[in-house]
């Protein structure tokens, strides 16, 4: 065996000195990402543009996606034509410098494979093609006959899916900063104009079209280059988010529910068999079933978590279900008041499991993100256990399917959105405990029922078997009574006939 060389440790120290950063690999403002290997296992396609690629993170050069590029070319092309002005104008109405270094620090990747002027073409064409699409779907005009994105029904709903990928965002303020240098003086804001189009489709809509009657002063205006702005957006899939979960307040559901001085009320468990027992005696032998009734713990189902009981469960209680038709700001503005579960209606569709697997998503990765989305299905998964609990949803208009798959229940469409989450703060844990103790008190108010109807049934019991004891014996007494007079009956019948016989004159 040779012996070892001699390691040359100078050499080994400039080597890695070399490979070390200054800087984290990762800038703090990233908000776009590859979806992590551990969500993504669980639905591939859920992540992955179908038709047109957005951004750097997939290879815009392959063949399938080709057509969509060409399609981009020919639309930046028109919309200068219609804009009369060119492309230098354009380029120079924005600061190329900053503008690249900005955009950059918005990707969770450095995209080294990427020069400056390749970066700014991307975010050019890219940019322009969601803003002239969009435009278009919202003036009606300027299609022309030899559109292939309007010439195919479905081409709408195949590119309202890749956009709104985590995968497939650019930031927001590139996409505003062209819309402004090309907008005209009677267009709406780019917020408004997306989300107006994005809600002619139920399936995107989330219940949050309310969001454009309540938020005119948000969506009117252009302020989202500012950094320092509350109202700031980071790209098209935040923009859904907020318009999904606005004026929703989680704390209204926390606020002493689980604090430091909330003692929750723990019942020792009861069953029916122990109340039979409590009032039972030797006479009485009733078989029940052995239900155990508890204040509800939230029991773990496998990689899923039960804060509550599922909807049938709290039916059979008394709960009451009800379709939210009022004038409710979100889709998460979900209440429980005096036995009445009232949930906004949610339509899900061919486009909804990749629309919440990308939000929940976002979520996951980025940093400055509450788990507002993932905490509202982990709350429809509790309510939904069975195909039974979905049912009656849908019989509420609560839920509207129009959705079908060949791998999956629909009543399993939420437990799987949220599979390889972490979830750090559940937002409804408040509102499943108002749940869970109106559950108790209707289940205690049942087996106050049941222990009377018990004790009635043993009383009954009781007076049935010393009633029967009691008219046994006088049965037998009367019996005795009325043989004897028979008999005597009988005998004197006998003896008259026999007298008859005897004295009568012949």
């Amino acid at each position: 065996m040779e012996d070892d060389k001699e390691i040359n440790v100078e050499a080994l120290e400039n080597n890695i000195s070399a490979k070390l950063h200054c800087d984290s690999p990762v800038s703090a403002k990233c908000c776009i990402f590859r979806v992590p290997q551990v969500i993504r296992r669980q639905n591939p396609k859920a992540y992955q543009p179908d038709v047109v690629t957005i951004g750097p993170f997939h290879d815009r050069g392959s063949k399938h996606f080709q057509p969509m590029e060409n399609v981009k070319l020919w639309y930046l092309r028109n919309h200068l034509l219609r804009k009369n002005i060119t492309l230098k104008t354009l380029i120079q109405g924005i600061n190329i410098i900053e503008f690249e270094k900005h955009a950059r620090e918005f990707y969770a990747e450095p995209l080294a494979h990427l020069n400056k002027n390749d970066f700014i073409e991307m975010m050019i064409l890219d940019g322009l093609f969601i803003i002239e699409l969009f435009r278009k779907l919202w003036l009606s005009e300027d299609i022309s006959i030899n559109d292939p994105i309007f010439n195919m029904d479905c081409m709408f709903q195949y590119l309202c899916h890749d956009i709104l990928l985590l995968e497939n965002q650019l930031p927001w303020f590139v996409l505003n900063s062209l819309y402004i240098l090309t907008k005209e003086t009677v267009d709406c804001s780019l917020k408004k104009l997306l989300l107006v189009i994005f809600y002619s489709e139920p399936q995107l809509g989330l219940n949050s079209n309310r969001f454009i009657d309540h938020n005119t002063i948000f969506l009117d205006t252009d302020f989202d280059d500012d950094p320092d702005h509350d109202d700031k957006i980071l790209h098209i899939l935040d923009l859904i988010r907020t318009s999904s979960v606005f004026k929703f307040k989680d704390d209204r559901f926390q606020q002493s529910f689980y604090g430091p001085n909330t003692q929750l009320k723990i019942h020792p468990t009861t069953t029916l068999s122990d109340v039979a027992s409590d009032i039972s005696d030797s006479i009485v032998n009733i078989e029940l079933e052995d239900r155990v009734y508890n204040n509800f713990h939230p029991p773990s189902y496998g990689l899923k978590t039960q804060f509550m009981h599922p909807a049938t469960t709290l039916s059979e209680a008394g709960v009451v279900f009800r379709m939210d038709s009022g004038d409710r700001k979100s889709i998460m503005d979900i209440e429980f008041e005096d036995g009445v579960f009232t949930i906004p209606p949610l339509v899900i569709g061919e486009l909804t499991e990749s629309l919440f697997r990308n939000l929940i998503a976002f979520e996951q990765c980025y940093h400055g993100c509450s788990h507002k989305i993932t905490s509202y299905v982990v709350l429809m998964d509790n309510l939904i256990a069975s195909q039974k609990d979905m049912n009656l949803l849908c019989e509420k208009n609560i839920i509207t399917t129009n959705w079908r798959s060949a791998e999956l229940d629909t009543y399993q469409f939420f437990n799987k959105l949220y599979k390889d989450t972490s979830l750090k703060e559940f937002l409804y844990d408040g509102l499943c405990y108002q749940v869970n103790e109106h559950y108790q008190v209707a289940q205690d108010k049942k087996l106050q029922r049941m222990r009377r109807e018990l004790r009635t049934t043993a009383q009954l019991k009781r007076d049935y078997l010393t009633w029967n004891v009691t008219s046994t014996s006088l049965w037998k007494v009367t019996s005795l009574i009325a043989a004897s007079v028979l008999l005597g009956v009988t005998i004197l019948q006998t003896i008259y006939a026999m007298k008859q016989y005897y004295y009568s004159p012949r």
